[in-house]
């Protein structure tokens, strides 16, 4: 059946007689058309069971009553088919116009043919993601197994330490014992000799057994002690052998011990029977050079551990502490604050990798304020609050491609409300400006381009919830949004003249617009389709 013609810009529609029901209504919308008289939609709502438009190329502003109408049609009321056209209107190019297939329709088409919307290459520009954000952990730029490794090496480093301290002072105790027990030795034989129970001679030069044949003695000595310089050897407690000078019964000046029992090897001054000034001491686990003070390493020196670690600096009862500079195997660097045999105040560390951190410490980590440059692919210099090894607070973070992020971090991870620049190949900058939450955008922010800009809410960093878009040179939507997509209600307000604009009501599913309402002529639709 050929399908009734009434043109909205036709002055004959008045005068027209309604189609016969059961036919096809083709309503085309020319361009001379400046006002819309909706009886055409009521004709095709109560008496037809199709109703087609036409819409002419600058006919756009008044195709939205249609819609309108259509969303109000009663239940089972077959929808509004939109036809694209780009003829005038007019009885002599109907011909032109185009006579769709008088097939059934489906149930719920969707108006694919609407194109007035957001462009798709502006949509495409927002949904793309910044592409130079980072998400990485910025703890020292290093991998997770290198982290794991370094904070090992750390925790043995310190137990290392320990034990040498408990070590240490289980030598001076009992070299403080045996200490005791030869001033007992020298004032027995001080008595044999004054008893003339004994052919020693309190002075000069003397070969001394012990009587219970532990040590022997063989050097200088002075009313019946050591006194000079001597050699005494014991097979116990110690198995050990020093060599070097003596007063009256002690170790003291310069001399040379050897522990096979405590594996200990020094060289350098004594006080009293202990370690005291400058000296060299051998351990199983490598050397140090440097001051003693009571049989503890204490104030400046240097050690060389065996396995290619080197420590110089200040000590404090055998630890590391006040300033130092620690070189790794690898090549790794800190120079700074230690205490109690950790990184602590202020430093700077360079890692092998060519990474650099410079700030404050506390207990072996970053902590505090501090810069980070790093100088891998994706190079970064970060400079702000750390907190136990990691970001976090304010910090700023400027990356090599030039891309730049100021605001809130939380355990190394962009968190809290920041700002978010990159300049793009072509030269575009992307901003984003609003609330992060664990590297990713989420909350209320505000992203913007040269092209298009969104201001409302993000979920994992996708627009979902409430938001407003606007593509430069064109319209505005808000509405709703899910996974980057508008889906839901919402109202689209275009500039179609200089200083006039137009709003449409919309409802869309899925990223696709499937009715669309002229807002002004919303409340004129409903009262004439009321009937009043």
């Amino acid at each position: 059946m050929e399908p009734t013609f009434l043109e909205a810009g036709s002055p004959r529609r008045r005068h027209m007689p309604p189609p016969k029901e059961g036919t096809d209504l083709l309503v085309h919308q020319g361009v001379a058309s400046e006002h819309m008289e909706p009886d055409s939609m009521k004709v095709a709502l109560k008496s037809h069971r199709r109703t087609l438009l036409c819409t002419g190329a600058s006919s756009t502003r008044h195709t939205s009553c249609f819609a309108r109408a259509a969303l109000h049609a009663p239940t089972g009321h077959p929808s509004l088919i939109i036809v694209p056209c780009t003829t005038q209107g007019t009885s002599g190019t109907r011909s032109q116009l185009p006579i769709p297939d008088p097939t059934p329709v489906a149930a719920e088409p969707r108006l694919s043919t609407f194109t007035m919307m957001i462009p798709k290459d502006a949509s495409r520009l927002l949904l793309h993601p910044l592409d130079a954000q980072r998400q990485q952990h910025l703890a020292f730029a290093l991998s997770r197994s290198e982290q794991q490794l370094e904070k090992l090496d750390k925790q043995c480093r310190l137990e290392m330490l320990r034990h040498q301290q408990a070590r240490r002072a289980a030598w001076a105790q009992a070299s403080a014992a045996a200490a005791k027990d030869m001033l007992a030795v020298w004032k027995s034989v001080s008595l044999a000799v004054e008893d003339r129970l004994t052919s020693l001679q309190p002075e000069g030069y003397q070969t001394f057994a012990f009587p219970d044949g532990t040590a022997i003695y063989e050097g200088h000595w002075k009313n019946c002690h050591p006194h000079g310089r001597g050699c005494l050897r014991r097979s116990q407690p110690m198995n050990d052998v020093y060599e070097g000078q003596w007063f009256v019964g002690q170790r003291c000046g310069t001399g040379t011990y050897h522990s096979g029992e405590c594996h200990l090897l020094y060289q350098g001054s004594w006080l009293d029977d202990k370690l005291h000034g400058k000296g060299e001491l051998v351990e199983p686990e490598g050397m140090y050079v440097g001051e003693f003070v009571e049989n503890t390493l204490h104030g400046y020196g240097e050690y060389v551990y065996n396995d290619g670690h080197v420590y110089r600096g200040d000590w404090v009862c055998g630890l590391y502490e006040g300033n130092g500079t620690y070189i790794y195997p690898s090549g790794t660097k800190y120079e700074g604050g230690w205490l109690r045999g950790r990184e602590h105040g202020r430093g700077t560390k360079w890692f092998s990798n060519g990474d650099v951190y410079i700030g404050e410490w506390m207990h072996g980590m970053p902590h505090g304020h501090g810069s980070f440059t790093s100088s891998c692919s994706s190079a970064a210099r970060v400079t702000g609050q750390w907190r136990y090894g990691s970001l976090d607070g304010q910090a700023t973070c400027v990356f090599a491609d030039g891309s730049c992020y100021v605001g809130e971090w939380q355990r190394g991870r962009f968190h809290g409300r920041g700002t978010y620049e990159v300049t793009c190949a072509n030269g575009e900058l992307q901003r984003y400006t609003g609330a992060y939450a664990n590297g990713k955008r989420h909350g209320y922010g505000e992203y913007s381009s040269s092209t298009v800009s969104y201001a409302g809410e993000w979920v994992q960093n996708r627009k979902e919830g409430e938001g407003s878009l606007q593509v430069r040179g064109g319209g505005t939507y808000h509405g709703r949004w899910k996974a980057d997509v508008p889906d839901g209600e919402g109202v689209y307000v275009t500039k179609y003249r200089k200083g006039h604009h137009d709003e449409m009501y919309c409802e869309a599913r899925d990223g696709t617009f499937t009715a669309c309402v002229d807002r002004s002529t919303e409340q004129r639709v409903d009262m004439r389709l009321l009937g009043r």
